[in-house]
């Protein structure tokens, strides 16, 4: 009878176990990987397809698929507007916003991240790899001097692109302030306890990475162009607390920028509000970021 009780107890203790190692290899892969890779694949991006001006394309190794949408005829004269979305989903995400953009005479162009959208899938999908493709699509369509604009996932892509090259103007929405509180509050949202799921935060800040250099509270100080820095009040995901508060108080080193806390706002809906567009354009118009009037061909 003992020895009953002592093998049901050890098949408990392994079926525990296993549970536990499976849970783990699930959260470690979404906090490295979209786990939602099926959904929204099938859609189009609406800017320049009727009039010929838009330009479906490929990077490849690994492939990612981006969009060139061209606002006026002179292809040469467009000032230009990077879109980044967010995790785990696609650049569809971004079409509302981009709209604001399109009707003061911006180029646009829109890319998956990896494992995203339309692009193929890869071993992993970083927001470093998001800015370097991006970087890669700038330097094949000569753009120079782009404004970059990010939601969540996408937000601190175009704060790398910022901080690393030159930009026209930033717009950073739902932006997390460090990497060890954006993956400490991805568990917290999951209510996954710490004291499990802990080591993957701590085993993934020791990859080599230069983590400290590109956190957010560090690089907002050193961007040179204007910053509209957008964040919702009823953000669960990343609160206003640990992560808006601490990336306003960096942007103060920069006397172009501006914030905007939208009332009522979950995380990554703040492009809903009735006051966005006004909003944004405020921003755009402030600092006078406007589109180079096209040259006329001769």
């Amino acid at each position: 009878m003992i020895i009953i009780v002592r093998m049901f107890f050890l098949q408990l203790l392994y079926a525990i176990l296993g549970i536990y190692l499976i849970a783990n290899v699930i959260v470690f892969f979404m906090m490295t990987n979209n786990a939602f890779k099926f959904r929204d694949i099938n859609y189009e991006i609406p800017f320049g397809a009727k009039s010929g001006f838009q330009e479906k394309k490929y990077l490849k190794n690994p492939k990612v698929r981006y969009w060139v949408c061209y606002n006026n005829q002179n292809r040469e004269s467009s000032d230009w507007v990077i879109m980044f979305h967010s995790w785990g989903r696609n650049s569809n995400r971004m079409i509302s916003r981009a709209n604001i953009y399109w009707n003061k005479g911006f180029s646009l162009i829109f890319l998956d991240a990896r494992s995203h959208g339309q692009s193929g899938w890869a071993w992993s999908s970083k927001a470093f790899d998001f800015y370097a493709d991006a970087r890669r699509i700038a330097e094949i369509e000569h753009i120079d001097t782009p404004i970059v604009h990010g939601l969540s996932f996408g937000s601190i892509a175009a704060s790398f692109y910022a901080y690393k090259y030159e930009t026209k103007a930033v717009v950073l929405e739902a932006l997390p302030s460090t990497f060890k509180s954006m993956f400490n509050d991805f568990l917290k949202s999951l209510k996954l306890p710490k004291v499990l799921f802990g080591w993957i935060p701590w085993f993934l800040l020791r990859w080599d990475y230069p983590w400290e250099e590109f956190s957010p509270v560090n690089t907002l100080s050193k961007i040179k162009s204007p910053v509209f820095l957008i964040h919702g009040e009823k953000d669960t995901m990343f609160s206003l607390e640990r992560h808006f508060n601490l990336n306003s108080q960096a942007l103060k080193a920069n006397p172009q920028h501006q914030t905007w806390v939208v009332p009522n706002s979950s995380h990554s809906k703040m492009g809903m509000n009735p006051s966005y567009v006004k909003k944004m354009n405020e921003f755009l118009e402030e600092f006078n970021i406007i589109q180079t009037q096209p040259k006329i061909a001769k």
